[in-house]
């Protein structure tokens, strides 16, 4: 995810990180200069999740290990406005 933030990003412009959650790991990423993006070394996370019971790590093992669903692009804005509630 982060390779793919830091190829759309100008790499001679500074950045600062405002992440939530999972974005708060791809800042962590940009920020340590793997990908040659300046950040200027500065995030702000809201919310990573730092714990994981074992419950939970087996459940992404097994989610993992499934194929990917795919939306065909027929469907792509119907089952997105449905997800986030806003049909």
């Amino acid at each position: 995810m982060a390779a793919a933030v830091a190829a759309v990003l100008d790499r001679e412009r500074p950045y600062r990180v405002i992440a939530h959650s999972l974005g708060v790991y791809v800042g962590l990423a940009l920020a340590s200069g793997w990908f040659l993006v300046s950040t200027s070394r500065r995030l702000l996370g809201i919310g990573p999740k730092v714990t994981r019971t074992d419950a939970e790590v087996a459940s992404m093992v097994e989610l993992a290990r499934k194929p990917a669903k795919v939306c065909p692009p027929s469907r792509t804005r119907g089952r997105a406005t449905a997800v986030s509630g806003l049909d």
